[in-house]
């Protein structure tokens, strides 16, 4: 009897659905699975959740002039493209978590997030002097016409290939839409669309057979120059530094910042392209911008007015509140308060989740699907959902490597591999925060300014920098590195090194105090000195998340390798921002929510979920009707087919939307 009652038990599945992962993506889906009465069961690796949404800490210390603690954002930062239809905007509100427009969309949205062009210039080369606003938008201008280069290029190599080229219908656009578009381009998603064919005398036969966009950059980049300085425009066909150095920088916050440009496809910039005979026209075009003076001047009546508004924010920085609309539809925002912890804290409530025990195996077969962990331990379910990162799923370490049997296919992980890092320690998108006390003289004469600029912006190709004391972090400033740096110093050095590196730029473009003359390097170091506290990341090496996020890289990568990355196979199925499309949130966190609670609705409104019977704890009405039963109503016309707003209700709640009463008859 004894043995009989163990092997019953031994058949009985550990849960309805596993959960691989317990980031935004995982931790949503068992939110929602949980909600609607399906046992989820989440699995992670790490000790902590969140995954790459990680917020850390900076600790009080009086001793060094910090008299309090403050959250610091290790992984992500910002919602971007914020709306009723984005998730976690709608869901910070829900929360009560504040956030503050991004300096790129203040005052209207343009840029976004660490925007390039709403940034102060600061040549080292010339001892840190400011570089005019015209100059830069001059570097943006010039990058905006190789652009529609490589776009135009893309189709005519398309062509010569065989490859269908399709017809263009937006020639006519009106010309206010025209300026709106190039002007604000290398911002937003504004970046014309690739060309028609036509013959551009671009030499194609000279380019490599499987071209990266790196390649066509330098291609279209050469004859810009080439046409410019025949038509007058320029004294020489080459770049001088300043003008090279603001070019790639600018072309690294836009294109390259989760991969360098030599890694991935031109697809990449030619389909974010938009007015394909537009495209060819400006491209060929000597005279360009020069032929257009309108959107020149256009261009920097808005930049101008954007300054103009930081600058009147006097001692003050972008007002952080709980917003219930953004204030231009589609800007981005940066999450203050707790962070994205909060988000985690809230997702998490109530789940069950193992902890500090990584997947090794995934055995999917008819009947079940088990994984087995590095402990030993052995669990079952009726199907499985994968969220964990595309560099994990392909296998780049051993400590993290997930073992499938059967394999996945092998489009599949064609796919997987072309969105992922090529190996441990691959140049992407890395941080550094810094945080000195208040009274140090860089934080008083420069963060700290009324009207101080809200971004800061270097040739030096490594570093941006962000300043997070006008954004209600005292003392502290953040600092990207753009993959398309190629700094790979950042994986050799300690983070020390790192740092030093980071405070020797900062140094090189601040080597005084703004209000008097510096004689001697110990004094200027004085005006910027060491920071107290700092926190470097080094996602292209935590084997939990080989890189930062998911980018198209390899000249055959494309958006169907997201789809074929989020292709169920059998029991088990897959999520995560790398598995859904760019409009609906590749690369984002409301990409990893989006896809996360699709998943889970899949599941309950399939019934695959669930064994024969509803499990125990399927909570059900007065009428019978079990809850997995009405998750249904989370479908609807936003992304992914989801009502947003009611998944956002069950995220908060934990539970599905009360039902509404029938009326009496």
């Amino acid at each position: 009897m004894g043995t009989k009652s163990r092997e019953a038990d031994a058949a009985q599945p550990d849960a309805d659905v596993l959960i691989i992962g317990a980031g935004l993506a995982g931790l949503t889906a068992a939110r929602i699975l949980t909600a609607f009465g399906s046992r989820a069961l989440v699995v992670e690796a790490r000790d902590r959740l969140g995954g790459r949404a990680s917020t850390g800490e900076f600790p009080a210390a009086p001793e060094l002039g910090i008299p309090e603690a403050s959250p610091v954002e290790e992984g992500c930062n910002y919602l971007h493209g914020c709306s009723s239809e984005h998730p976690l905007f709608v869901m910070a509100h829900r929360l009560g978590l504040p956030t503050a427009v991004a300096a790129g969309d203040i005052g209207c949205q343009y840029g976004g997030w660490e925007s390039s062009e709403v940034a102060e210039w600061r040549d080292p080369a010339a001892g840190g002097e400011i570089i005019p606003l015209e100059e830069m938008v001059d570097a943006v201008l010039l990058l905006q016409q190789v652009v529609y280069g490589v776009g135009s290029l893309t189709k005519e190599r398309q062509a010569s290939n065989g490859t269908a080229v399709d017809s263009d219908s937006s020639e006519n656009s009106d010309e206010e839409s025209e300026v709106e578009n190039e002007g604000a381009g290398c911002g937003g998603g504004g970046m014309s669309s690739s060309a028609p064919v036509c013959a551009t005398s671009s030499r194609l036969d000279e380019l490599p057979e499987e071209a990266s966009l790196e390649d066509l950059f330098e291609r279209a980049l050469a004859d810009v120059l080439e046409r410019r300085f025949r038509a007058g425009r320029r004294a020489s066909a080459s770049l001088e530094q300043r003008e090279r150095d603001l070019i790639y920088k600018i072309r690294g916050r836009h294109f390259g910042y989760v991969a360098p440009c030599r890694r991935m496809p031109p697809f990449t910039v030619s389909a974010s392209c938009r007015g394909k005979k537009r495209c060819t026209r400006i491209f060929m075009d000597g005279n360009w911008p020069h032929s257009d003076p309108a959107l020149v001047q256009g261009m920097l009546r808005l930049l101008r007015k954007k300054f103009s508004l930081i600058q009147d924010l006097g001692d003050h920085g972008p007002e952080g509140y709980v917003a219930d609309v953004p204030e231009d539809d589609g800007e981005d925002r940066l999450v203050l308060g707790g962070g994205f912890q909060t988000f985690i804290s809230a997702l998490s409530e109530g789940l069950i989740v193992i902890t500090g025990d990584p997947v090794r195996r995934v055995e999917s077969g008819a009947g079940d699907v088990a994984l087995r962990l590095a402990s030993g331990r052995v669990l079952r379910a009726p199907c499985a959902l994968v969220t964990v990162p595309s560099g994990v799923l392909v296998g780049l370490s051993k400590d993290s490597a997930i073992e499938f049997l059967p394999s996945l296919p092998a489009d599949k992980m064609e796919a997987i591999r072309r969105l992922s890092i090529s190996e441990i320690g691959a140049c992407t998108h890395e941080k550094v925060v810094l945080r000195w006390p208040l009274a140090t003289p860089f934080v008083t004469s420069v963060l700290d300014q009324p009207g101080a600029p809200l971004q800061i912006e270097t040739t030096d190709r490594r570093f941006h920098f962000l300043n997070l004391h006008k954004y209600g972090r005292a003392g502290q400033i953040l600092c990207h590195i753009w993959a398309d740096a190629e700094w790979k110093e950042h994986t050799l050095l300690s983070d020390e090194a790192v740092v030093a590196a980071v405070v020797g730029s900062l140094r090189a473009i601040y080597p005084k105090s703004p209000s008097h003359a510096v004689d001697s390097k110990d004094e200027a170091q004085d005006f910027l000195p060491f920071p107290v506290q700092w926190k470097v990341t080094r996602w292209a090496q935590d084997p939990f998340a080989l890189g930062a996020y998911s980018e198209l890289q390899g000249p055959g990568a494309s958006e169907v390798d997201r789809q074929v990355y989020a292709r169920p196979e059998g029991r088990l199925l897959f999520t995560g921002e790398g598995a859904v499309s760019g409009p609906v949130g590749a690369q984002c966190t409301h990409g990893a929510v989006l896809g996360g609670a699709a998943c889970a609705v899949a599941l309950l409104t399939a019934g695959s979920s669930s064994t024969a019977e509803p499990s125990a704890d399927a909570r059900t009405g007065t009428d019978g009707e079990t809850e997995k039963s009405r998750a249904s109503e989370l479908l609807g016309s936003g992304p992914l087919g989801l009502d947003v707003a009611a998944v956002v209700d069950v995220l908060v709640s934990g539970r599905p939307r009360p039902k509404r009463r029938r009326s009496a008859s």
